[in-house]
């Protein structure tokens, strides 16, 4: 897929967040990091930009994706293209059906600790052949 077969959407994040959970993975950017006083998880109430992908390996999920915006249109279960991760960018190719297909360049801040615990679970998550490290000289 190249920018002009799909819609790019770009994405600016001060937070960003690596979980796994028994066969359960998950990696949230966010455009605002959550407020601490609040009960909605994901920013949705205040449509804050926010990115998340999910994969469970085992039933009942058995390695599907589901992706999540605050966005309706870009969000549920979906395919994974061909993705890359470098120090500050995160970029993902999901189709959607055989027609619809959107790539989402997430630009994101995050100390190395952090970074690489979202290294580590995004290569999980995403498997062999799907995600492409891009190391800088920084």
């Amino acid at each position: 897929m190249n920018d002009s077969e799909v819609d790019v959407i770009e994405l600016d994040c001060k937070y960003v967040a690596a979980t796994e959970q028994g066969d359960g993975f998950q990696i949230l950017f966010e455009k605002e990091p959550p407020d601490p006083d609040s009960d909605d998880e994901y920013n949705c109430e205040h449509v804050v930009p926010y990115f998340l992908i999910q994969r469970h390996l085992e039933p009942p999920g058995d390695g599907e994706f589901y992706v999540e915006t605050e966005n309706p249109e870009t969000c549920g279960h979906c395919s994974i293209g061909v993705s890359s991760l470098s120090r500050n960018c995160f970029q993902v190719d999901v189709r959607w059906t055989k027609k619809l297909a959107s790539r989402f360049r997430i630009r994101f801040r995050a100390g190395q600790e952090t970074f690489e615990e979202v290294r580590r679970v995004l290569s999980t998550m995403l498997g062999k052949g799907k995600l492409q490290l891009i190391w800088s000289g920084a």
